[in-house]
């Protein structure tokens, strides 16, 4: 199983069941199931419903097409123009099937029900998905169109493309909610970009449950940023001689607790015990708490002398917390949690407008890169390449020439493209200059998709230099970043 849909929230499948009897195909004859689903206006999916699973039993209701004995062996699911993927599992078998982002395609099935879990994850408001899906109990051979997935998920994430320029943070989602955190600053890093605010909102525990982007940034970035809480969730433990404000978070018996008086009280666990209280101290004024008994009661007016006080007060609640008790909560959640976000980027412009390096063929994603350096030694040529490190994703390296221009004697250098903890791409690569009627030209030509850490910074080092004098080198390469 990639990914489990349990605790996904759950909705019924609305709507017609249309079945299409004695179908034909690759020599069998059966029955086939289609589904339609609009996540957001149909299910509600979105901003505040991220995650749903539709439960789809495809023998009830009155459709006498479908036989009573229909299991699928096979399913098509349309998942194209979506930017999530769609599961599909079957409950029986526990078996699972996964439909990429804007992608279609045939999809083999272990199961011995006609029940079925159709669930997404991260679903956005802005970004609505509808999904076609068609069970049968022919067997079709797996079969995914890769095509249009490959082309989208590059031009969405390698934000270069169009005039050249970069985006700015569209929104932000907690895909981590946290805990204990004290408020909902965040910071954002990295991604190519710089100049993006954002604030997170939390509830009463310190979760981040939403939030929102105030400044998208300088239009420049290139991938997506590290979004980070600004606040520390460390959460104190519980003392029994301090005072408590409403809101204030606290550990106790491994679990996060606070203090909600309904009218807003703070608590005084060190109060004076009600017969400790000297006849000269009266009046005692509203407001006034004191210790009986193991509760702690707040004076609800002023107290003359010789008054019962606990007529004239209130029960705040007991000085060890427990549940239930006065305005003690507890969470039920264990010690604080780091929270986590995900991010999406302004879409990019036409996709016809790509800026090219001009020494490879145009494609979406293509991002032009070249530079000449004069070497005269050891150390960093290019710094941060391809501007990461990014919150997460892949780097993939589809050109890179480096090409050595003339020089006047022989010297040779020991190149490197190398990443931030130390790890190489593809090894040394050694460039040498012959005397300057030669030429030696192109040093090295690499093509495909060599796929890099985008988590990582990565820089052009010259590793080793022999001779005296300059090596000019030119570096071109053509890249693409990815989420995936």
């Amino acid at each position: 199983m990639t990914v489990s849909p349990i605790g996904v929230p759950q909705k019924p499948y609305q709507g017609a069941v249309f079945s299409l009897p004695n179908l034909k195909r690759f020599g069998q004859i059966g029955t086939a199931v289609r589904l339609s689903i609009d996540w957001k206006n149909t299910y509600g999916a979105g901003d505040n419903l991220p995650a749903l699973a539709i439960i789809a039993s495809f023998l009830t209701g009155s459709n006498a097409n479908i036989p009573q004995t229909f299991v699928p062996v096979s399913v098509y699911i349309n998942n194209l123009g979506s930017n999530v993927p769609i599961y599909i599992y079957f409950p029986d078998s526990q078996y699972e099937i996964v439909c990429p982002a804007n992608s279609e395609g045939w999809f083999q099935v272990t199961t011995n029900s006609a029940l079925a879990w159709i669930f997404g994850l991260n679903f956005q408001t802005a970004f609505p998905v509808s999904s076609t899906i068609i069970f049968t109990d022919i067997v079709v051979p797996n079969y995914v169109n890769n095509a249009v997935p490959q082309a989208v998920s590059n031009w969405l994430a390698s934000l270069n493309i169009g005039a050249g320029g970069g985006a700015n943070v569209a929104t932000i989602t907690p895909t981590i909610a946290g805990s204990g955190y004290a408020n909902g600053g965040l910071s954002i890093t990295g991604g190519g970009g710089s100049g993006a605010t954002a604030q997170g909102t939390l509830d009463q525990w310190g979760r981040f449950v939403s939030v929102m982007v105030t400044d998208g940034g300088n239009d420049d970035y290139t991938g997506s940023p590290v979004i980070t809480p600004t606040a520390s969730n460390t959460v104190a433990a519980f003392n029994g001689s301090t005072t408590y404000t409403n809101g204030e978070l606290f550990l106790l018996n491994g679990t996060i607790w606070t203090w909600d008086d309904p009218q807003g009280v703070e608590i005084i666990l060190s109060s004076i015990p009600y017969t400790s209280y000297p006849g000269n101290a009266y009046p005692l004024p509203a407001g006034t708490q004191a210790l009986i008994g193991s509760n702690v009661v707040v004076a609800t007016q002023s107290i003359p002398a010789q008054s019962f006080w606990p007529s004239l007060s209130r029960v705040l609640g007991p000085t060890t917390p427990t549940n239930n008790s006065g305005g003690w909560v507890n969470s039920g959640i264990a010690s604080p949690a780091s929270a986590q976000f995900s991010s999406t980027l302004t879409t990019p412009t036409a996709p016809s407008s790509i800026q090219a390096s001009g020494f490879n063929a145009p494609a979406l994603g293509d991002q032009p890169f070249a530079r000449a350096v004069a070497i005269t030694g050891t150390g960093v040529l290019i710094d941060n390449v391809f501007k990461s490190p990014f919150g997460s994703g892949f780097i993939y390296l589809t050109e890179a020439d480096w090409i050595v221009a003339l020089g006047s004697a022989a010297l040779t250098a020991a190149v490197e493209l190398i990443a931030s903890d130390g790890t190489l791409a593809f090894g040394q690569v050694d460039l040498i200059s012959a005397a300057a009627n030669s030429q030696p030209g192109l040093q090295m030509k690499l093509r495909g998709n060599i796929r890099l850490d985008a988590t990582k910074q990565w820089q052009i080092k010259c590793a080793a230099f022999t001779g005296t004098g300059t090596l000019t080198v030119n570096f071109m390469h053509t890249f693409t970043y990815s989420q995936f």
